[in-house]
């Protein structure tokens, strides 16, 4: 082989190589991103006369994970308390399906109430939660639950360590 042609079949291989690592970190990224973000969303929900509104802000760091959220408790319409709840989990990720467990109790004299409108997740030591998340691309944040959608959640350009 000429000296030319060796330097073209060189230059042909390396292109290869530069697309494959190329696509090797670009998935890195977007793993990355699913594994370390922030987030916060409005929150309502309500289960017969019982409604409890508020804000959550989400912590997701390598398998460990933070709420904090404050909230108002409603019962037939009328607000008769403010709660305020930071809790830690750990969590594993398959894909966009995360399987969370509760490290905290929540212990509060309105556990009865929040029962009847929150998963034990959210109150319980031990408990789990399985949400698939989805990046909407903007740094937002789509949780769902049985290809239903629970919460939208903007992102906050903080991550708090969880």
């Amino acid at each position: 082989m000429k000296m030319n042609e060796v330097r073209l079949l060189k230059g042909l291989l390396i292109v290869p190589v530069l697309i494959i690592c190329g696509g090797l970190i670009l998935k890195y990224y977007e793993d990355y991103k699913m594994d370390h973000f922030s987030c916060e969303t409005q929150f309502d929900t309500q289960m017969d006369k019982k409604r409890l509104t508020g804000v959550m802000a989400f912590s997701m760091n390598g398998g460990k994970g933070r709420i904090a959220g404050s909230f108002t408790l409603l019962d037939d319409g009328n607000s008769f308390a403010r709660v305020n709840r930071v809790m830690n989990f750990n969590y594993t990720r398959s894909g966009n399906s995360y399987t969370m467990i509760s490290e905290d109790t929540f212990d509060s004299k309105h556990i009865a109430f929040l029962r009847a409108v929150l998963p034990d997740f959210y109150l319980f030591e031990r408990s789990g939660l399985q949400l698939d998340i989805y990046s909407q691309g903007n740094g937002a944040y789509v949780f769902a639950r049985s290809n239903l959608t629970i919460l939208y959640c903007a992102n906050t350009n903080y991550l708090n360590k969880a």
